[in-house]
């Protein structure tokens, strides 16, 4: 497989949007569009998870679990797919990071109340949370890259941590209470960023244990590249409260300090009194002092336990806490059941 390739199997119709095309002609035919929908078979559009507004509206999904495109028992942390062209447009929110590409033409985005046209070369970074709808409704070529929220938490926040507006995105949305918006980025026809994504689709394509792996470090490199590149272009939505240097330089000084940090600290680096700080962090980010510390500590926890063979005792050293038994047991109050237990079950194949 190479890029040839999978430029061909991007342009070429699936059974999906073959069947969304047809849905979409008769759709325009008032007179016979109700004959149409009383002859489909309602049994198969739900067993291919088709989505026919008129038959189903009730079971359309509006939360979009990892689930949905990450198979229960695959360690994808990464998914690139095509969006189906003709597929009709509704309203739902990912758990997930995604990015939508329009590789060559255009598509239709509502989002934050607002129909926006996004046209070859733009790419937009969402966050969970986000409520938005895409739609195609020609031969235009829409890429769409779903990244796990624990891969973000675990890998590529912490990788690209630093002054950068893809790092406070990531931020923002990690450790901001309800935090949804997004972030655009016009490339035009800049071939580089569409060869990176079609490298990353036939890598995908490859299936073997490397895979993920690989995407995950190219996808690294293409965030890296892309602020270099267009970080003073970038787009927030006008309506979106982004989190300030203050914000993010606490963010950054409680994930280096974790294990020692206190309150009084983060006071005195960022030249507060300590009531202001403890002020400006429960408005800025919804937690209290306490609380986003829990969640850094357990977000650390849960990279350790994945992704190295340290020892229980010596992950709680890590993090800070006095002793084995007390991150024990909070770790069992947080998750339901232990770390050891945690590390096996998240690491089974």
């Amino acid at each position: 497989m190479n890029t040839d390739m999978i430029l061909e199997y991007l342009n070429t119709y699936n059974e999906e949007e073959l069947f969304y095309k047809e849905y979409q002609n008769q759709k325009r035919n008032s007179q016979n569009f109700q004959h149409y929908l009383s002859s489909l078979d309602i049994t198969e559009i739900q067993d291919r998870h088709l989505i026919i507004p008129e038959l189903q509206p009730a079971i359309i999904p509006r939360l979009m679990q990892d689930s949905e495109y990450f198979a229960a028992a695959s360690d994808k942390s990464v998914y690139l797919s095509k969006h189906n062209r003709y597929t009709p447009a509704f309203l739902h929110t990912h758990v997930f990071f995604e990015i939508i590409y329009v590789l060559s033409g255009s598509c239709h985005h509502h989002v934050f109340h607002n129909d926006y046209l996004m046209t070859e070369g733009d790419l937009c970074l969402l966050s969970p949370s986000v409520t938005h709808s895409i739609y195609v409704d020609d031969d235009s070529i829409v890429i769409n890259i779903l990244i796990r929220r624990s891969t973000i938490e675990e890998i590529f926040y912490n990788a690209l941590r630093g002054n950068s507006i893809i790092s406070d995105f990531l931020a923002s949305s990690i450790y901001i209470k309800d935090y949804s918006t997004y972030l655009m980025f016009h490339t035009f026809s800049d071939n580089s960023v569409k060869e990176a994504i079609l490298e990353m689709l036939v890598e995908q394509f490859q299936e073997d244990e490397y895979t993920d792996h690989i995407i995950s470090g190219m996808l690294m490199l293409f965030f890296t590249k892309l602020v270099r590149k267009y970080k003073k272009t970038a787009e927030y939505p006008p309506t979106t409260k982004v989190s300030g240097k203050a914000t993010n330089s606490i963010f950054n000084y409680m994930l280096e300090h974790s294990a020692s940090v206190t309150l009084s600290a983060i006071a005195e680096q960022m030249n507060y009194t300590v009531p202001y700080c403890s002020k400006y962090i429960k408005e800025n980010t919804g937690y209290t002092y306490s609380q986003l510390l829990k969640k850094i500590r357990f977000q650390k926890a849960e990279n350790y336990l994945l992704n190295s063979s340290l020892s229980i005792s010596k992950i709680s050293e890590l993090l800070g806490y006095e002793n084995t038994e007390n991150f024990i047991r909070a770790f069992k109050k947080e998750y339901g059941i232990s770390a050891t237990q945690f590390r096996t079950q998240k690491s089974a194949p």
